[in-house]
């Protein structure tokens, strides 16, 4: 079986904090390969934040060409299903196209934090290894008894269970940084690759 990750975004524009991300994941040794799932709808953003779905997909694959990586691809798997878009449909369409991977979702320590108000967001956390990027301000200690950090080591004693997660690693180590795409897009950082 190929350990795939799965980083979903908008990627708008991709810059070097995505870029970071990707490079933990990558290091840590939990995945043979990543992939950058990218999302052309949002249900948390609007079309005139996301623009144009199609110049996004050259702009990142465009982008990771230019990494040199063998390990990262662009995956365009939710251009071609149905809406609304939801995490947990989306890595069931690929389960079915690649029985020959195990998925991981990489995500950023704010998305953990919601996870339970997604669409089957429990269902989510019980079925996939979640591969969680710290975030500047985000307060994972809540999840700690319930996380193994990249070398499977337990980051606090487990004392009670609300959540059932197959498993969920934080990158706590990570290099942490501030850059978003938003941010890029007002002009107020840069940091586009």
């Amino acid at each position: 079986m190929t350990r795939v990750a799965l980083y979903f975004g908008s990627f708008n524009p991709f810059h070097y904090g995505h870029r970071a991300v990707a490079q933990g994941v990558s290091d840590s040794g939990l995945v043979d390969a990543l992939w950058f799932v990218l999302s052309p709808k949002s249900p948390f953003k609007g079309e005139e934040l996301l623009g144009n779905s199609q110049q996004r997909l050259q702009s990142l694959t465009k982008a990771i060409a230019d990494i040199d990586t063998a390990r990262w691809s662009v995956c365009d798997i939710e251009f071609r299903l149905p809406s609304p878009l939801y995490t947990i449909r989306t890595v069931e369409a690929l389960e079915k196209e690649h029985p020959d991977c195990e998925f991981s979702i990489v995500m950023g320590a704010d998305n953990l934090d919601s996870l339970e108000r997604w669409y089957c967001g429990r269902d989510i956390m019980a079925r996939w290894r979640l591969i969680v990027y710290p975030r500047p301000g985000c307060d994972l200690s809540r999840f700690y008894g319930y996380a193994v950090d990249e070398q499977g080591r337990a980051l606090s004693p487990m004392l009670g269970s609300d959540y059932a997660f197959k498993e969920l690693v934080i990158l706590k180590d990570a290099p942490q940084n501030d850059i978003s795409s938003t941010r890029i897009r007002n002009g107020e950082c840069c940091g586009g690759m």
